[in-house]
């Protein structure tokens, strides 16, 4: 992970506008930020990064890209259609992501959420039901983001849903 070992101690960030998506290092000691990388349509919705910063993930139609490395390299694919959410563990050994299909009738909108394992890229467990499954009780709002919390210190061993 020699890109996050910046000498200035720097973080990074990015930002999003239009179909733009930039990467900058952000230097607080000088007041300034210095571009990293940018790319024109890099993702068809949001970026977000891991927990630990190591990873940068874009959302597609198709599901989710895994981007890394000193010159965003494309390490990882998972898909996903109509992926709306994801969310880490805080080891970053496993990613969840989540979709809603609203019905065409009175029926609830239907929630997909996968587990997926982040070093071999796989499908490791997938939860589907009722958007009123993933609700918490008395909560009208919908879908509570994320379903599930992680737990057991290192090497995200357990998830429970709240």
């Amino acid at each position: 992970q020699s890109w996050m070992r910046d000498a200035r101690g720097r973080d990074q960030y990015g930002i999003r506008y239009g179909d733009e998506t930039e990467i900058y290092w952000n230097d607080a000691a000088q007041s300034r930020s210095e571009e990293v990388y940018r790319r024109s349509f890099w993702t068809e919705s949001y970026v977000q990064w891991s927990p630990r910063g190591s990873l940068l993930t874009t959302v597609h139609r198709q599901g989710v890209a895994v981007w890394g490395g000193p010159n965003w390299t494309r390490l990882l694919r998972f898909n996903h259609p109509g992926v709306q959410l994801l969310d880490f563990s805080p080891c970053e050994n496993f990613m969840m992501t989540c979709s809603t299909i609203e019905s065409q009738t009175r029926e609830p909108a239907k929630v997909l959420v996968k587990v997926f394992e982040m070093r071999a890229g796989t499908l490791v467990r997938e939860f589907k039901g009722a958007i009123t499954e993933f609700t918490m009780e008395g909560d009208r709002a919908g879908l509570n983001w994320p379903v599930f919390k992680w737990g057991g210190g290192e090497g995200d061993k357990y998830f429970a849903r709240m």
